[in-house]
């Protein structure tokens, strides 16, 4: 029996019942919705606002209505071009959960002033 205390979403699953395993074969990708992040590109333009730790609002396009918080803790030291914009790739971790975002929803992020 193999059991895990924090929530999760099976990505992955690489055996069946009946299977015979061997020692170190990955069983199973998860993963831990109470950790996830959101990764942003923030344009050239609105870099001078960001700061490590600065909070922002998260809006998830699934939840109109519904806006979380976070903060930002991380700020790419290298800037890439995208559909012919520069930006600056940000790690943004959640500070308010309740299980409702998933891994690669869309959301616009608000940058608090």
């Amino acid at each position: 029996m193999i059991s895990n205390v924090s929530r999760g979403i099976v990505t992955q699953l690489n055996c069946f019942e009946g299977d015979i395993l061997n020692p170190g074969q990955k069983l199973i990708s998860l993963i831990d919705i109470d950790s996830l992040k959101v990764e942003s590109d923030v344009p050239e333009e609105f870099i001078k606002n960001i700061g490590l730790y600065k909070e922002v609002t998260i809006d998830p396009l699934a939840y109109p209505d519904r806006k979380y918080r976070g903060r930002v803790v991380h700020i790419s030291s290298l800037t890439v071009i995208k559909k012919g914009e520069t930006v600056v790739p940000v790690l943004i971790s959640l500070t308010d959960k309740d299980g409702q975002l998933l891994p690669n929803f869309n959301v616009d992020i608000e940058i608090e002033n």
